[in-house]
């Protein structure tokens, strides 16, 4: 008798401890877990590569461009970070235009930040350009796919 009552009453605690829960509402997304482990957003990292290349510091620039990039892509929602991944998983998980256009950034970037091949201000410009090229994409696409309000635009002619 005493040991059904005690089964029964750990049951209904555990019961009742996983309606409270599922009832709770989510916590919202704050930071996507790239953010998280690196310590930055992609704003924080655009920043930084702003930085290196005033300095003159375009393989660092680089390495903070590429993860400003990696960094917008998980927090729309379109590359999920994997702690575990490699550049080259990351292109393999990239959806059709986004890997064509990932592959040649990720490629310079493990040429000059792995391979520490010499870049120079004409080089990082250019691969700064193309990465913000992809961002903008990205941002227009979220934009289209959740639009802000339910206003519908009028132009005045």
């Amino acid at each position: 008798g005493i040991v059904g009552l005690i089964v029964v009453t750990v049951a209904a605690v555990l019961i009742a401890s996983g309606v409270n829960r599922s009832a709770a509402p989510a916590r919202p997304r704050v930071i996507s877990e790239l953010a998280e482990v690196l310590g930055m957003g992609s704003s924080e990292a655009r920043k930084r590569a702003d930085e290196a290349a005033q300095a003159a510091d375009y393989r660092l620039a680089t390495r903070y461009r590429c993860l400003a990039l990696l960094l917008t892509l998980d927090e729309a929602g379109k590359l999920n970070f994997d702690r575990a991944a490699t550049n080259r998983e990351y292109l393999y998980r990239a959806q059709g235009d986004l890997h064509d256009e990932l592959q040649p950034l990720l490629d310079t970037f493990d040429e000059v930040w792995y391979g520490e091949r010499p870049t120079n201000a004409e080089e990082y410009s250019t691969y700064a350009r193309r990465a913000a090229q992809i961002e903008a994409q990205v941002a227009a696409e979220s934009r289209v796919q959740s639009p802000a309000s339910g206003r519908v635009s009028r132009s005045t002619a």
